[in-house]
């Protein structure tokens, strides 16, 4: 059987020369049994599809010499692969797709494109998890505003407080007002003190 299965393929893969191969498989049918003559048909299906070659496998289910029964088992087992395939290939491109849309958010989100991230997660967003971008966000708005918190208080510390409003009033989702107005207060009395 090796030998049948051997020059077969050989046939088909190297030359594709269907004609040679399909004597290949008469000499297989007369020496073979039936159940022998139906693994060394489907065996070189097997070959085929798990190389994707599936042109090759669409011209072996027309070779008469392969039963009936035997070729409706291939193109049942045809059907499957193909469809598997090409689920396969859709899943790739979706999840290339997915990538490259996370990417280009993450690299709006990382220069505080707020907006432009939304519009862009909206139109994208058969493609990006809406999880993964809530989080996503999140995480780099608390970012942003730790560095205002920071250059606020650095500019206090500097006992730069006009700046330091103009600063807050800029971003003043950075500290709740209470909280700036306190602060604000305890440097300008550090100030007199010093």
């Amino acid at each position: 059987m090796d030998n049948y299965r051997f020059n077969i393929i050989g046939c088909i893969e190297q030359y594709q020369d269907f004609q040679t191969a399909i004597k290949w498989f008469e000499r297989g049918k007369l020496e073979l049994s039936g159940d022998n003559f139906s693994d060394l048909a489907q065996d070189i299906q097997g070959y085929f599809l798990q190389k994707h070659q599936f042109n090759n496998v669409e011209k072996l289910l027309h070779f008469e010499i392969i039963p009936i029964s035997i070729r409706k088992i291939l193109q049942e087992t045809y059907d499957t692969e193909l469809h598997r395939h090409r689920e396969y290939i859709v899943a790739v491109a979706f999840q290339e797709k997915s990538l490259i849309a996370t990417n280009e958010l993450r690299k709006l989100l990382e220069v505080y494109q707020f907006e432009e991230a939304e519009i862009y997660f909206n139109k994208n967003k058969d493609v990006l998890n809406h999880e993964e971008y809530k989080n996503l966000l999140k995480s780099v708005k608390q970012r942003r505003l730790q560095e205002i918190k920071n250059k606020i208080i650095f500019l206090f510390e500097k006992y730069e407080f006009d700046e330091a409003i103009f600063y807050y009033n800029t971003f003043d989702s950075a500290f709740p007002s209470d909280d700036f107005q306190n602060l604000l207060e305890s440097y300008k009395e550090q100030q007199k003190n010093n």
